[in-house]
């Protein structure tokens, strides 16, 4: 062989060698290529699920700083202070049972307010009354100014039209 020949054999085994080293790292790095891609793919879809959770967000803040203000307001309109509930709750309550032979209300407990929680009052109302008047009672307290939750309450027979209702109710404050 004439070196001619040789060395044109020699640059066409070179080149083979490369092409064929070129294609296995193509090969390769295309892999790697469609596997960070994909990588790429997820980020950028979590990415604009963030962006998408982050404008709720906005939105649901900016509603409650909106009207969750104004609802808030209203609530604490609702819910007395502590020292206007105890000030006022007896003589409110004994308004609105005006059909009362006898009454009375007492303080049986306090909760007091902590942190988001409003402080509650226990109540043991006791009344003297025809069951008309207590039916009327009752409607009261469903328009009562302030929130009362009557737990149980007893209804003993005392005369013809005479009944001693014993309640257990309790009221909150802030």
């Amino acid at each position: 062989m004439t070196s001619f020949k040789k060395e044109l054999l020699l640059n066409i085994l070179v080149g083979v060698i490369l092409a064929i080293i070129f294609a296995v790292s193509l090969f390769y790095f295309s892999q790697d290529i469609i596997y960070y891609s994909n990588q790429v793919r997820e980020v950028r879809k979590a990415l604009l699920q963030r962006a998408v959770d982050l404008s709720s967000l906005a939105f649901i803040k900016n509603q409650y700083d909106q009207k969750g203000k104004f609802y808030l307001t209203i609530l604490k309109n609702l819910i007395p202070s502590r020292d206007q509930l105890l000030l006022d709750l007896s003589k409110e309550i004994q308004a609105i049972a005006s059909g009362a032979e006898s009454f009375g209300v007492s303080f049986l407990e306090e909760k007091p307010a902590e942190n988001n929680r409003l402080g509650v009052v226990v109540l043991g109302i006791n009344l003297k009354m025809n069951l008309e008047d207590f039916k009327k009672f009752l409607e009261n307290v469903g328009k009562f100014r302030y929130i009362l939750v009557i737990d149980n309450f007893s209804l003993n027979k005392e005369a013809e039209d005479r009944y001693q209702i014993s309640m257990r109710a309790r009221t909150f404050f802030r």
